[in-house]
C-alpha cells in the first residue's frame, strides 16, 4: 500500500465514494471493499450527532453503466406523467419515441407546472412518453389520449390501464459539449440529457443505485452491504456520477441532498476506486458498449478528472490489485489530486485496501476544523 494523505482544513465536508461493483470484484474482494467503505463512512460521520458543521457522504457505484434509480427520468429528459398531471399516475408511461405535446393536447389542467414545462408553450413531454388507457399493442402518440404500447398485465382481453415496461434505470455517458462537464440535465435541453440503457444485461441491479449526499450512516452502510459484483468496467461513468453528486449545479436534481456551492466553507472530496482497466464505453448508445466515435473510457475518465479538479474538488484514488505501470494504475494516478503521492493508493491485499480507506478517513477527520 502506497500513499499518505494531506490537505487544507475545512468546516463542512461532502464526500463521494465511487465504488467498483464489476464482476472482477466478486467474492473476497467485494467483501473487503464493503468493510473498507463502511470504515471510511464511520470515521467521517462519527458516532455522535452532527454539529453546526456537517459531514455528508454519497455513493456512486458503477459497473458497465450507472443505476441512477428514480433519477433516471430527469437525467434522460423524460418527465413522468404523474409529475406533470396529478391523477394520471395510474396510467403507466411508455417509451414511444420523441413526441411533442402542449397543455391543450393533454386535455387535463396542470396544477403546478414542473420546471421546464409551461402551460403557454409546447414542450417535449417525456421526450417520447405516451400515456392513456392501453390495450394490447396500441401505438402511443405522446398525447393525453395516446394508447399505451404493450401487453396487458393479465391474460384477459379487458381494457386494462397497462403498458410495456419502460427501459432500465441505468444510463451511459452523454454526447456533445456537456459530456465532460457537470452541467445538470434540463427537460427543455436535449443536449444535456443522458442516454438510457435499454438492455437490462448492461444495467447493474437496484442494489447498486447511486445514493445522494446524506448524514444517515445506517442507510449508507446498508446500501454498501447490498452492493453486487457483476459486469464490465465503465470507469468514466462512475467518475462522472461521483462528480454530479457533489456538484452545486445538480442541487435542483437532488433537492433533499443539495450539494453546497463550490466557493465556501464546504470541502468536496471524491474517492475513486477500481480493481482493473476501464474497458467499456458507450458513445451515448443505449444498446451495447464500445461502439461509435466517443473516446474510450480511460480518455473520458481523464477529461472528467481534469475538469473536476478545476472546480476545486479533491480527488483520492485507490487502485486495488492493479499492477503498477498498467493503464489502470496510470489513470488512477492521473486523476489523483496534487501532491500525487498523498492522494493515490495502491493496495495489493485486502488488508491494504482497508488501511487505504482508513488513512483517507482519518486524514479528513483530522483536517476538519473545530469551533
Amino acid at each position: 500500500m502506497q500513499g499518505t494523505s494531506g490537505g487544507e482544513g475545512y468546516e463542512n465536508l461532502e464526500l463521494v465514494l465511487m465504488l467498483d461493483t464489476t464482476g472482477s470484484m466478486s467474492g473476497s474482494k467485494m467483501s473487503a471493499l464493503k468493510v473498507s467503505a463502511k470504515d471510511l463512512v464511520q470515521i467521517v460521520l462519527g458516532s455522535g450527532p452532527q454539529t453546526e458543521y456537517t459531514s455528508k457522504v454519497a455513493l456512486a457505484p458503477f459497473a458497465y453503466s450507472v443505476n441512477v434509480g428514480s433519477y433516471v427520468n430527469v437525467a434522460t429528459g423524460y418527465a413522468s406523467v404523474a409529475s406533470l398531471i396529478p391523477g394520471l399516475d395510474e396510467f403507466p408511461a411508455v417509451f414511444v419515441g420523441p413526441e411533442f405535446a402542449s397543455a391543450s393536447d393533454i386535455g387535463t389542467a396542470i396544477g403546478t407546472p414542473t420546471p421546464g414545462f409551461s402551460l403557454a408553450t409546447t414542450h417535449l413531454v417525456g421526450n417520447g412518453w405516451a400515456w392513456g388507457k392501453g390495450k394490447g399493442k396500441g401505438k402511443g402518440k405522446g398525447k393525453g389520449k395516446g394508447k399505451g404500447k404493450g401487453d396487458d398485465d393479465d391474460d384477459d382481453d379487458d381494457n386494462d390501464n397497462s403498458a410495456s415496461a419502460p427501459p432500465t434505470n441505468c444510463v451511459t455517458e452523454r454526447m456533445g459539449v456537456y459530456k465532460y462537464t457537470d452541467e445538470a440535465p434540463e427537460l427543455s435541453s436535449s443536449i444535456t440529457h443522458f442516454t438510457r440503457v435499454e438492455k437490462s444485461s448492461y444495467c447493474p441491479e437496484a442494489t447498486a443505485e447511486i445514493m445522494p449526499l446524506t448524514t444517515d450512516q445506517q442507510a449508507l452502510e446498508a446500501r454498501i452491504d447490498e452492493l453486487p459484483a457483476t459486469g464490465g468496467t465503465a470507469g468514466h461513468l462512475g467518475i462522472a456520477w461521483a462528480w454530479y453528486l457533489v456538484s452545486p449545479k445538480w442541487a435542483s436534481i437532488f433537492p433533499d441532498s443539495a450539494p453546497a456551492p463550490y466557493q465556501g466553507d464546504t470541502k468536496k472530496v471524491v474517492v475513486l476506486m477500481t480493481d482493473g482497466e476501464f474497458n467499456q464505453h458507450y458513445n451515448g448508445r443505449s444498446s451495447g458498449p464500445n461502439t461509435g466515435s466517443n473516446p474510450d473510457s480511460t480518455t473520458q475518465s481523464r477529461e472528467l478528472c481534469d475538469n473536476m479538479k478545476a472546480e476545486g474538488i479533491e480527488i483520492y484514488s485507490v487502485a486495488f490489485g492493479v499492477a503498477e505501470g498498467s493503464e489502470a494504475a496510470e489513470t488512477m494516478e492521473y486523476c489523483a489530486s496534487e501532491p500525487i503521492e498523498t492522494h493515490r493508493f495502491f493496495a495489493t491485499t485486502e488488508s491494504e485496501l482497508q488501511e487505504s480507506y482508513r488513512q483517507i478517513g482519518f486524514t479528513l477527520k483530522d483536517l476538519k476544523l473545530t469551533r
